[in-house]
């Protein structure tokens, strides 16, 4: 276990949100034909879904911002947390992933465990993730940045703050 990670307990109320989410994308994957299966195959894909859900409301609730909760709205740039937040559940002990369309200027979170208890490993910018030492394809299912935990953040060091514009709050995250 990474010294300055995090562990979140999630709330039975947040789980359930977790779990309606995470069947609603599978639904959704499934429609545009995505399938079923994890690459791994497994556990069920909409497992997955379901605890990369959790995550998502676990580093929200660390940070005290809103978790989006999004459907098949990622080509469209909606950040998983607040205005930059995105978050990478992984069932074992891997690497964050970053990929090369993702956002430079948004923190990627690493998240490990599964409801109602997850790990926060830490985090980094995608600008500083994107540096060819990182960059491979260790299961043979295409080229990302795998980044591994010692070079990541603490969440302790992911500065957020509430700007307020008009009668809406929106979030901007920025670090020390």
């Amino acid at each position: 276990m990474n010294i300055t990670s995090e562990w979140i307990k999630l709330d039975w109320y947040e789980c359930e949100q977790a779990i309606y989410i995470g069947a609603r994308r599978q639904v959704e994957a499934m429609r545009l034909g995505f399938g079923n299966k994890t690459k791994h195959g497994e556990k069920s894909a909409i497992e997955d879904h379901m605890q990369g859900a959790g995550a998502e409301k676990a580093v929200g609730k660390r940070l005290n911002l809103d978790t989006h909760f999004a459907i098949n709205t990622f080509a469209n740039g909606i950040a998983d947390v607040g205005e930059k937040i995105e978050v990478r559940w992984r069932r074992e002990q891997w690497d964050l992933i970053v990929r090369e369309k993702d956002h430079d200027e948004r923190a990627y979170v690493l998240v490990r465990g599964e409801m109602p208890e997850y790990e926060i490993v830490g985090w980094i910018w995608g600008r500083d993730a994107k540096k060819p030492e990182f960059w491979k394809n260790p299961g043979g299912h295409g080229y990302a940045f795998f980044v591994p935990e010692k070079f990541l953040r603490p969440i302790s060091e992911l500065k957020v703050h509430k700007v307020a514009v008009g009668d809406d709050q929106h979030v901007a995250a920025g670090s020390v």
